[in-house]
């Protein structure tokens, strides 16, 4: 980098939503990566090449699950979050997305999701949330419950496999 230039960093902290004063606000860390494919707000992603992310209904691949997509080009790279931003196109690929990786942020369900389930990408619909019975790719725990699929939920991204 050449003395008097400038570059942006790729690792930032959003805290916003509908009310910031209540517990079930979204908020936390975040960094910038390219879409392998099409990639929503709201989606559960896992690194698959050098700064890509993608999403899958193979399972094994969430082993390398970062985090939820939460803004990107597709959206003039905002960080959304309120329940009707979720399922936007965030990033096509090749596109910067924005993605969750440490805090709490919305999800969609795969299927039924209980309170303080452990949740992986879904088997169903790439991206989406579902309990994970294995408990070895952990993404997130639901803060809420989603009675069946397609139903937005707060989970809380710990960073942690």
């Amino acid at each position: 980098m050449s003395q008097g230039s400038f570059k942006g960093a790729n690792f930032g902290y959003w805290s916003g939503s509908e009310d910031e004063e209540t517990a079930d606000s979204p908020g936390g860390y975040f960094s910038v990566f390219l879409a392998g494919a099409t990639l929503l707000i709201g989606d559960l992603v896992y690194l698959s090449a050098a700064h890509t992310v993608n999403k899958s209904v193979t399972q094994t691949l969430y082993t390398a699950g970062i985090g939820v997509v939460i803004g990107g080009d597709g959206v003039y790279m905002q960080v959304l979050q309120d329940d009707t931003s979720i399922g936007f196109t965030a990033g096509l690929v090749n596109q910067r997305v924005i993605v969750g990786v440490v805090g709490k942020f919305k999800v969609l369900s795969d299927s039924a999701i209980t309170l303080g389930a452990v949740v992986t990408g879904g088997t169903v619909t790439a991206g989406r949330a579902k309990t994970d019975v294995t408990a070895q790719r952990l993404m997130a725990t639901a803060l809420e419950t989603a009675s069946g699929a397609a139903e937005k939920i707060l989970a809380l991204f710990t960073g942690i496999h």
